[in-house]
């Protein structure tokens, strides 16, 4: 946890993405990650209230809380617009949503689906040591298998993937731009068709 330091985001995308400095937005995306787990059971199954109702999910309430959390070490540019605060809100949101699945989606790969136990003497698996067999019960349940299944049949007619890794075309492309211009000093041509 940061505690009580604070970084100033000096730079806001469209999507509104904290992206500069670089550094303190690589650290509020971590933030994110560590505000989720701490905060968000991961017997809560769903982060969006589901339509039909009846499963657990995170309360507008408790994303409000998680937002004053993140923001309590994170300072804003100066005369961001409310416009563009609530696209940073909701892109806060949306990445938070993502760490608690992928969160989730690891210790069922790691744990359960290997038949094995978290080391709940571990720092990072304390917090979980309450909720792990509700959990495990729930990740092994004919609901939850069933759907699994549905959600593997969805992903099986995907036709196309995103194979750039976790920082996708923004950490990819300032790479491709590095070799091209080595490439180029060494009098090469790049391919340029990507």
């Amino acid at each position: 946890k940061l505690k009580d330091e604070r970084f100033d985001i000096e730079e806001i995308s469209e999507i509104g993405e904290p992206i500069a400095p670089k550094e303190h937005a690589r650290k509020f995306v971590s933030q994110c990650g560590v505000i989720v787990r701490d905060n968000i059971p991961i017997t809560i199954r769903e982060w969006h209230k589901p339509k039909g109702g009846g499963e657990s999910f995170v309360s507008d309430i408790c994303k409000r809380e998680l937002l004053k959390s993140v923001f309590h070490n994170f300072a804003l540019p100066t005369g961001l617009g409310d416009a563009e605060k609530k696209k940073v809100f909701q892109w806060t949101l949306n990445k938070m949503a993502e760490q608690f699945m992928n969160y989730k989606k690891r210790l069922y790969q790691q744990f359960i689906k290997t038949k094995k136990t978290p080391n709940f003497e571990d720092v990072q698996y304390r917090r979980i040591r309450d909720q792990w067999q509700e959990f495990k019960d729930y990740k092994e349940s004919e609901e939850a298998l069933e759907k699994s299944a549905k959600n593997k049949l969805n992903a099986d007619k995907k036709q196309y993937f995103q194979r750039l890794g976790p920082g996708g075309y923004k950490t990819a492309i300032p790479k491709w731009q590095e070799r091209d211009a080595k490439l180029i000093a060494a009098g090469v041509t790049p391919c340029t068709s990507r």
